[in-house]
């Protein structure tokens, strides 16, 4: 994915909106899980996937 060639909108849309497919992607413990659920109840859960590509494993 290139960051010029994409907008934002179809970053949003290809990003992660499932936690636990995040969670499983970034090998962290599923202790958060019950937690991000309840904030994505409130505030629609969604990360472009570049945005996740930067974070570190585990």
């Amino acid at each position: 994915m290139s960051l010029k060639t994409e907008s934002w909108q179809q970053q949003m849309a290809e990003g992660y909106c499932s936690i636990q497919k995040l969670l499983n992607d970034l090998e962290l413990p599923g202790h958060f899980r019950p937690e991000m659920e309840t904030a994505a109840k409130v505030f629609g859960f969604r990360v472009p996937r570049y945005f996740a590509a930067l974070m570190q494993k585990g």
